[in-house]
């Protein structure tokens, strides 16, 4: 876990776990494990060399989160979050949610829209925003789909 950048402002990481403050951004090149509060950008990127960044946590970041890899936890955003990989778990946005795929479960609100591009066979879902698509499937105000898939975990 290395650190560069200004404590509390601007953080960089080659990977994170734990707990962190961040007035502006926090960058973190692989993984990043823990709770973070950022006040306008989380970026967890990869390090362009092959290497893609996953997200694990609770976060709440002010304007933007991008992970480049995975995300799984609970997540509170101002207006954007993308997740290039798969998400699990809890996403609340004032603007847009984008997914690219879901394989086990995603509850996600945003004002304006989610979408998840790809779901999986054993995935649940519930979409609440003005525009909803997971897959093929679309609905306005609440999209939801997988049911059986959480009544068999529910069962276990």
């Amino acid at each position: 876990m290395t650190f560069k950048g200004i404590p509390f402002v601007y953080s960089l990481y080659d990977k994170f776990k734990g707990a962190d403050l961040n007035v502006f951004i926090k960058d973190v090149k692989e993984d990043s494990q823990g709770f973070d509060l950022t006040g306008i950008v989380k970026f967890v990127a990869g390090d362009g060399k092959g290497i893609i960044g996953s997200n694990k946590g609770m976060d709440v970041t002010g304007l933007v989160k991008i992970v480049a890899g995975n995300n799984q936890g609970v997540d509170l955003t101002g207006v954007t979050k993308v997740v290039k990989g798969a998400n699990e778990g809890l996403s609340l946005t004032g603007g847009f949610n984008y997914f690219r795929e879901t394989n086990d479960w995603s509850v996600s609100y945003a004002t304006f829209g989610n979408v998840i591009k790809e779901v999986g066979p054993d995935a649940f879902y519930l979409q609440l925003g003005l525009f909803n698509r997971a897959g093929d499937h679309y609905s306005p105000l609440i999209n939801i789909g997988g049911v059986k898939n959480l009544l068999k975990r529910l069962k276990k």
